[in-house]
């Protein structure tokens, strides 16, 4: 069929193959010796390993099968055109120019919907195991409470840091692997031929990192900057530990006291500690680079690795080797 329809649904409602499925079919026994295919290669390379769409086609006369000899002198059946005549029209239909745009496009499209799947599935991954460091997290801040219950604090901060900071570490690695696959889904979003661009002219991570960084690095470091001096000049003595100093700017910028920080609050913060005006649109896409859990907002964990992310600048190791609960 030539048809203007761009969904490789257009088959008969109750058949098991796509209209995709069936221009492939035909593309693979057009580069095939003798218009023949191995109906093993078909069903597998095709059909993803599904025999009946191959059945159904014989069935409907649209494809033959032959009986053949192979080399190590066992059998196997092969796939053809159901006629000669068949034969000659898969030739001029993979021949044409407007069908093969147009499957092409179908093609590219069902690889994204793939390509969306699998992201999705790796995201899912990511955030199941991110559930299991914030438990063992929450452990060891429990133990860290108890030690101080017991009057042992300085012990517990002692033995526990360097777990907490082996957490902390899977946490930063977690996250940056969870923006590479948000971007790369992005991209996918975006458009069949942004996509192709992309990929033509850098390809790979590599073009998704570029395009993330001309879109947001002009706007989300120097914000996150901004906002890491004014947690400082929010909170208690640089003496303190770390993760009682985030907990405190958590808490005092949470004004609601419902566990979430918007993008407002980010812009009232900044404004606040430093003078400077902040665009709306800059702290939006803050938020949005490190919410995880796509609610708009960060939680307290999201502003810790926000804040954590690049240790070197204004909350340092050596004055956070000691991590306390709130």
């Amino acid at each position: 069929s030539s048809s203007g329809g761009d969904s490789d649904d257009d088959a008969p409602s109750d058949a098991s193959w796509t209209q995709l499925q069936l221009w492939k079919t035909l593309q693979l026994l057009m580069e095939s010796p003798n218009m023949s295919v191995k109906f093993s290669e078909l069903r597998d390379d095709v059909f993803d390993g599904d025999k009946r769409p191959i059945l159904e086609l014989i069935s409907e006369d649209v494809l033959g099968f032959q009986v053949d000899r192979s080399s190590d002198g066992g059998w196997y059946w092969k796939v053809t055109p159901a006629s000669p005549c068949l034969g000659k029209a898969f030739a001029t239909i993979v021949k044409d120019g407007v069908l093969k745009e147009r499957f092409e496009a179908m093609e590219l499209l069902e690889e994204q919907k793939e390509q969306r799947m699998d992201i999705e599935l790796e995201r899912a991954r990511h955030y199941r195991e991110r559930k299991v460091l914030d438990l063992r997290k929450k452990s060891l801040l429990r133990t860290l409470e108890l030690g101080r219950q017991l009057g042992s604090e300085e012990l517990a901060r002692t033995r526990l840091s360097p777990s907490f900071d082996a957490i902390v570490a899977e946490e930063e690695m977690h996250d940056a692997e969870e923006r590479v696959l948000r971007e790369r889904l992005s991209l996918l979003v975006a458009g069949p031929e942004e996509a192709l661009s992309v990929e033509g002219s850098e390809g790979g991570d590599a073009a998704v990192r570029r395009q993330t960084a001309d879109a947001h690095g002009d706007h989300s470091l120097p914000l996150q900057i901004l906002l890491k001096e004014a947690v400082l000049d929010m909170v208690s003595s640089p003496d303190d530990d770390r993760f009682s100093r985030l907990r405190e700017a958590f808490n005092k910028l949470d004004k609601t006291r419902d566990g979430k920080i918007s993008a407002a609050d980010l812009v009232r913060v900044v404004k606040k500690a430093t003078g400077k005006e902040v665009d709306m649109a800059d702290a939006q896409d803050l938020v949005a680079k490190w919410d995880l859990d796509d609610d708009r907002t960060l939680d307290f964990n999201e502003f810790s690795r926000m804040l954590l992310a690049d240790r070197k600048d204004n909350i340092t190791c050596s004055k956070c080797t000691r991590d306390t609960s709130k």
